[in-house]
């Protein structure tokens, strides 16, 4: 392990270095003895589902903890170019090409739709043709089964007239195997879509996993049916759902400001959105779903930046 600070100044040139608020959230991540002590109990070689743009999460997890030292990662993020022109393909191949090369024997799998099977006599490789999905890879379409996934390599990446294509030497998984963390980055609200797909993140999560989470706290955007109007009302309602007395997941006023929400009247506010939103899920997955991490902090890179709430679960 090196010091955490230490870690981070060769992130500042990606875009996670930037938010200095999120990085606080994720130094004290690595200091709570309860995330800790489930991460590290996974030796070897460990499955993750997350959004890794930028592998963030994943270095974090190898590099600042004695668990896992081998990462599986499987993407569920949908790609949009950051410039007029700019090759997403390409992106994510070189993201996932850095990744690698700072932490040998780790993998990655990219979300992609069977093409066809093909031999290729010209090329120093030969194998199944998938390509490699850009559009639709949310994470709901990803627990769906709508992907299967593919193992990046050096051999990946080929663009044509048709598009751009992924000649996997490895073979073509149908689905995600069991998962030993889950990261859901969110950066919107609370809604109904949201815990469904917490819900069914949660079901490939093996068992002592952990599952973590960010919830925009300010983001409250109701979907077009009357059936998500009514059930967005539960979480803004104050102490709807919160037992009296109870205060096991209070983040206390002090560390919110410590991490940077000055908003009025913010402590009770998002307290009582926590318990709403923590009561709900527990209540729509109905397993033992245990809270091992709650945090508030300010996202963004001004003051603009919007509230979030950080869970961590474990299973």
């Amino acid at each position: 392990m090196i010091p955490f600070k230490k870690f981070y100044i060769s992130e500042k040139k990606e875009n996670y270095g930037r938010y200095e608020f999120k990085l606080s959230n994720r130094e004290r991540e690595n200091n709570d003895k309860n995330l800790q002590k489930v991460i590290n109990r996974m030796s070897g070689r460990a499955s993750i589902l997350s959004f890794p743009f930028d592998y963030n999460f994943e270095s974090n997890i190898l590099t600042n903890y004695n668990g896992p030292s081998e990462l599986d990662v499987y993407s569920a993020e949908r790609l949009r170019p950051q410039s007029k022109g700019q090759d997403v393909e390409r992106l994510r191949f070189d993201k996932a090409k850095k990744f690698i090369k700072r932490h040998p024997g780790s993998r990655v799998f990219f979300p992609a739709e069977y093409i066809e099977h093909e031999k290729n006599q010209k090329k120093p490789y030969e194998g199944e043709i998938v390509k490699i999905a850009s559009k639709d890879v949310d994470v709901q379409n990803v627990l769906n089964g709508k992907f299967g996934f593919v193992e990046w390599n050096k051999y990946g990446y080929q663009c044509t007239k048709i598009g751009c294509n992924y000649f996997a030497i490895k073979r073509f998984m149908s689905g995600l195997p069991g998962l030993d963390i889950i990261d859901l980055d969110y950066v919107a609200g609370p809604s109904f879509k949201m815990i469904r797909q917490i819900n069914q993140a949660y079901k490939y999560l093996k068992p002592g996993g952990l599952l973590m989470t960010g919830i925009n706290l300010r983001d409250f955007r109701a979907g077009p049916a009357q059936e998500d109007r009514n059930y967005f009302k539960q979480f803004q309602t104050p102490k709807d759902y919160r037992t009296i007395g109870d205060k096991s997941f209070d983040v206390p006023e002090q560390q919110q400001r410590e991490y940077g929400i000055t908003y009025k009247d913010s402590y009770e506010q998002y307290n009582n959105l926590t318990y709403n939103i923590l009561n709900r899920i527990k209540g729509d997955i109905k397993v033992p779903l245990t809270p091992i991490y709650v945090n508030h902090y300010r996202g963004g890179t001004d003051n603009k930046g919007h509230a979030m709430l950080r869970l961590g679960f474990t299973k």
